[in-house]
């Protein structure tokens, strides 16, 4: 159970971060900006910081907003808007290099007073007026700055890789996402385009307003054209019969034998890192045989305890559930777990501190530390009926998690064949969804 659990926590954390790394049509300042930006770059946010304050219900920029959202500006303190078009931020990363952010300079006057005031310190080098500081320099060409460590280097790098493979806005359709209409956007490369203009990209888009912060993603070609999610299809609800009472988080999918199991790796990996992947990998083998729907649910309160409530339920052919109980149980007995039929077909698993149940339920392969008991009504129904997958996490207090975090989640997540929103606020505080956000940002990256 502990991989069920850990694929959970997981799951929870892809979800976060990619509503916290998000937000057609580009305005021409970004695209003059995005001229820069190679078109190997791994991935591109573009920030209307202005719009990120105005939707947090910030006055000042806090200290947690992470360099990638503010370009580094807030390094000039609460006055860089003097000097800098903070409504059009460009900020690129390429493979194994640091993050390289891209404004417009609007008062080099000023940027002079407001670089020297936050000791800076002047060093002209290659035609760039540069302001070294501590954590990041600014060099100033052309009236664009450029903002991260060894920026002048940075500038010479990204300089070069354009000559060789030509600049983002060869990739239209992901140049035409990236909309500082919203507060931010962002594209992930998670395969290169190339002369045919095909290519992948996670591209994402944030909103935000008093009552929650909703967030939409796809998978898109360089051209533009959204991406399929294939080898999904239109999930059964049937599992949620078995969910108990005191089960706040669940999330499932209907997978069709064609689903690229190592494509969905390949994009954990991506967003969330090896650590993910390798969690993901763990229970591989196991999830290449769902031919239905997969779902994995917990109380979401236990899951920083040793002993979690979760359940997992994947649906495959009759012979196969079979099979997997039968070596699944073998498994336990061999290493001296006591094994208990029970009356109702499924087998109970005693472990330190744990029961675990397994069992045929359904058509699905059942795993879980409560027994499946049918109860025929479920609230989420509407939430994860005619879906391809859903998820939806309600808990009252986030403070099981962090003591700082004196409010509630309320996460409602539904994917299409294309298009994914995610919908999500916080009960019980007083600031607004896109601060909350940044918050849980700033403990979880």
């Amino acid at each position: 159970m502990h991989t069920v659990n850990s694929l959970l926590r997981h799951a929870a954390m892809l979800i976060m971060t990619a509503a916290l790394l998000v937000t057609g049509g580009c305005s021409s300042t970004d695209s003059e900006l995005m001229e820069l930006v190679p078109a190997s770059a791994q991935s591109v946010i573009v920030t209307n910081l202005p719009k990120v304050m105005d939707e947090a219900g910030y006055t000042t920029v806090p200290e947690t907003l992470p360099k990638w959202i503010t370009g580094g500006s807030d390094m000039l303190g609460k006055d860089g808007a003097n000097a800098l078009d903070l409504a059009h931020i460009v900020t690129f990363a390429i493979n194994g290099s640091n993050f390289v952010s891209i404004v417009k300079v609007t008062d080099e006057s000023a940027l002079a007073t407001l670089a020297t005031n936050a000791g800076f310190t002047r060093a002209d080098s290659n035609g760039y007026t540069v302001w070294k500081g501590t954590d990041a320099d600014i060099a100033v060409k052309d009236n664009v700055a450029l903002i991260a460590p060894e920026a002048v280097a940075m500038a010479k790098m990204a300089e070069t890789k354009r000559e060789e493979d030509g600049n983002y806005t060869l990739w239209k359709g992901v140049t035409e996402f990236l909309d500082t209409d919203r507060a931010m956007s962002c594209a992930v490369c998670v395969e290169q385009a190339g002369a045919s203009q095909r290519g992948q990209y996670v591209c994402l888009a944030l909103n935000g307003n008093n009552e929650a912060a909703s967030i939409d993603f796809c998978m898109m070609e360089a051209d533009g054209v959204k991406i399929k999610n294939d080898g999904v299809t239109t999930m059964q609800t049937d599992f949620l019969r078995y969910l108990p009472r005191n089960f706040n988080a669940v999330a499932a999918f209907g997978v069709s034998p064609k689903f690229n199991w190592d494509k969905a790796g390949e994009i954990i990996e991506s967003i969330a890192g090896g650590q993910a992947r390798g969690t993901f990998d763990s229970v591989f083998d196991l999830l290449k045989q769902c031919d239905g729907t997969l779902a994995l649910a917990a109380d979401g309160y236990t899951l920083p305890t040793g002993s979690p409530a979760v359940l997992a339920m994947i649906h495959m052919p009759q012979a196969k559930v079979d099979s997997v109980l039968r070596n699944v149980i073998e498994q336990f007995t061999s290493v001296g777990v006591p094994a208990k039929m029970r009356e109702d077909g499924q087998t109970e698993l005693t472990i330190p501190n744990m029961k675990i149940y397994v069992g045929s339920v359904d058509g699905y392969l059942a795993i879980g530390t409560q027994p499946f008991v049918a109860d025929q009504n479920n609230s989420l129904t509407t939430v994860f009926e005619g879906q391809c997958g859903a998820a939806s996490v309600q808990l009252e207090t986030l403070r099981t998690f962090s003591l700082n975090l004196n409010y509630g989640l309320d996460l409602r997540a539904q994917m299409g064949e294309t298009d994914t929103n995610i919908r999500v606020s916080f009960p019980g505080s007083n600031e607004r969804p896109m601060a909350n956000l940044i918050s849980l940002m700033s403990l979880l990256i």
